[in-house]
């Protein structure tokens, strides 16, 4: 095994996984309004498989290299002087002037996402932990004394919902379990794990993180509005609810909070008073067709492994 080898599998691995992000990406445009018909659970199953899936094409092309490097026909001396995917003839791809560069830009671009990500997690942490010193639990509740509008989720293995009083007494009764219904349904949705784990995702597998990340946190949020209006019977009592926490004081808004952003309001009013299906359904059904799918390709991958392996040395080496 020679060291350059690694340059050639891992350009493979970035070629292929941004290649297929930037196709899930006009997927997610072209498909945008049939998502947004099916409702928000669908939408944000599509926007999570979207990034998924170029992370493991890209993960089962190389893995299919690297066992055909070792288990199928040794080729490469026969097959031209160009750099090759294999584990052994591999050295040439250290001094591959475009494949150095390229794996160099994205394990730097991987680890700038990645302190990004480590620094937002910080953040968010010193801020719970300031909140719950001065908050007091009272059932699955951390009340906290203040005119500002707060409530929102925290924690990833035990998730906690934090309300402020400015927030309570805002809203009548029936509004209060509409609020209290958006944020349990983040936690039955573990949507705090869920979108870390679609940031990591994103770091290292998709050229376009900024804009998925926010359209799947807005989807999250119209899906949680949903649930709330199956709980409390209804729509208009979370549209009520979200317009009426909007006028109190506004705070540092933090992920998966109940406030809308300015911005937002209107489309998750009008989102959750027409009262769409949330479309289960439908994302099981995506769900499977993508499993399917994904293992169809490695199939047929696995078994065009050569023609495959020849493919990309021509193309790349």
């Amino acid at each position: 095994m020679h060291a350059g080898s690694l340059v050639g599998f891992a350009l493979v691995w970035v070629l292929v996984a941004w290649a297929m992000s930037l196709a899930a990406r006009g997927g997610l445009r072209g498909a945008a309004r049939w998502m947004r018909r099916r409702g928000p659970a669908a939408e944000r199953q599509a926007i999570e498989l979207a990034v998924l899936a170029p992370v493991v094409i890209a993960t089962a092309a190389v893995g299919l290299l690297i066992v055909w490097s070792f288990v199928g026909a040794d080729h490469c001396l026969e097959h031209g002087p160009h750099a090759h995917l294999c584990m052994v003839h591999g050295a040439p791809w250290a001094t591959h002037p475009l494949a150095i560069v390229i794996v160099i830009g994205a394990v730097l671009r991987t680890c700038m996402r990645a302190a990004m990500l480590a620094a937002a997690i910080v953040r968010r942490r010193r801020l719970v932990a300031r909140l719950r010193t001065t908050s007091v639990a009272r059932g699955d509740l951390r009340w906290i004394d203040t005119s500002s509008a707060i409530c929102f989720v925290a924690g990833v293995r035990r998730p906690e919902i934090f309300v402020s009083t400015g927030a309570w007494t805002a809203l009548a009764d029936d509004e209060r379990d509409a609020m209290l219904a958006h944020e349990r349904a983040h936690i039955r949705h573990r949507d705090i794990a869920r979108g870390l784990a679609l940031d990591a995702l994103l770091a290292i597998g998709a050229p376009f993180a900024t804009s998925v990340r926010a359209r799947w946190e807005a989807v999250t949020e119209r899906l949680c509005d949903a649930r709330a209006a199956e709980a409390v019977g209804g729509g208009a009592c979370v549209a009520s609810a979200m317009v009426k926490v909007s006028r109190v004081n506004a705070w540092a808004r933090p992920p998966a909070s109940f406030r809308p952003r300015a911005d937002a309001l209107t489309d998750r009013v009008e989102s959750v008073l027409a009262e769409p299906a949330p479309g289960d359904g439908v994302a099981r059904a995506l769900r499977t067709a993508v499993a399917l799918g994904l293992g169809a390709l490695v199939v047929v991958a696995a078994l065009h492994a050569d023609w495959l392996h020849n493919a990309l040395e021509d193309l790349l080496g």
